[in-house]
């Protein structure tokens, strides 16, 4: 496992953050994990990761947290998951919503309050892991943990340490 951390300033540089993972070091499928408190930075990240992987600037990238999931079309196929309004670790409600469905398409998904999901799902199909402190009214801490290096290579991202 590699790990990695970013220092964000602004949810503009958390944006920009996104957008360049989604440029530099995208294979999919892809399972991205993002965990943190509300406000974050985790759906900023998210429009960043879009626009990165090429959707339109005329689509609007927003939390999926009453739909749980939104699906966009760029170069690949993203899923923007929400599982803040779930209940933690509760295997037929993510039957429910259909996650093991789109966990088998050949995309990118990005899943907010991955923390959610249970033990096993979460070791099985969650290549990248991202844990978002805030430090203050606009920084970040942002830990990245590389958990399936076939799938994602950080090494040259500007933000990273």
């Amino acid at each position: 496992m590699n790990e990695h951390k970013a220092l964000t300033s602004s949810a503009e540089e958390t944006f920009q953050f996104g957008y360049a993972i989604g440029k530099s070091c995208i294979t999919t499928p892809l399972i991205i994990s993002l965990i943190g408190d509300l406000g974050c930075g985790k759906t900023a990240f998210v429009q960043g990761l879009a626009r990165g992987l090429d959707v339109p600037d005329t689509v609007p990238v927003t939390s999926p947290t009453y739909g749980i999931i939104h699906t966009y079309s760029g170069k690949v196929t993203i899923h923007h998951v929400d599982l803040y309004r779930l209940k933690d670790h509760d295997e037929e409600q993510l039957e429910q919503i259909g996650l093991s469905e789109i966990f088998d398409d050949d995309a990118v998904i990005a899943i907010e309050w991955a923390d959610r999901l249970p033990a096993l799902w979460y070791e099985h199909y969650v290549s990248l892991s991202l844990t978002f402190t805030i430090l203050s009214d606009q920084q970040r801490d942002i830990h990245v943990r590389v958990l399936k290096q076939e799938q994602c290579s950080l090494n040259t991202l500007p933000l990273i340490k």
